[in-house]
């Protein structure tokens, strides 16, 4: 299981994204980028006018891509701890079916209780090779025995590995 950081250094992070981009919206504010109310904001035909105008500033303007940063950051950091949270929830998972508590004591979200990981479809990897060898093609074996289309192909690579 990943390490897990203390709570305070977590709130420490994460206040301080939150005043970097209170900081960058100030800026923006000033700049007139972003507005208070909507009477502030453009007409639409005047928005038509400003768009290369401001693309431009959007480009060009620090307060601009400081914000575009910190946004990417707090993105990456928010991915970064959901990505954690679903690794270990996994791996806790697996680990209670590996102990025989899933379906009594635990129990997933969908209720099935199914094993952890994505069982491998039984087929006739023999036939995939015989109707290939017959001319069919890849498709058409992937429609006849109702498998995908990467499901013959790696058959089909194996089989030729293996000989």
């Amino acid at each position: 299981m990943p390490a897990h950081r203390s709570n305070s250094a977590l709130v420490v992070q994460v206040v301080g994204v939150l005043a970097a981009l209170g900081v960058a919206i100030g800026l923006l504010l000033a700049e007139g980028v972003i507005y208070n109310t909507p009477s502030e904001m453009p007409t639409p035909t005047q928005i038509q006018e400003e768009e290369r105008a401001l693309l431009l500033w959007l480009d060009r303007a620090p307060a601009s891509r400081f914000l575009l940063h910190v946004l990417g950051a707090a993105a990456e950091f928010e991915r970064a701890l959901i990505r954690e949270r679903t690794q270990a929830g996994r791996a806790r998972y697996e680990q209670d079916f590996l102990a025989g508590r899933v379906g009594k004591e635990v129990h997933s979200r969908s209720g099935r209780n199914l094993p952890p990981h994505r069982p491998r479809k039984i087929f006739d990897r023999e036939r995939v090779a015989e109707l290939r060898s017959q001319g069919l093609s890849l498709r058409q074996i992937a429609r006849d025995l109702d498998l995908g289309l990467g499901t013959v192909t790696r058959t089909l690579r194996e089989r030729s590995k293996s000989l």
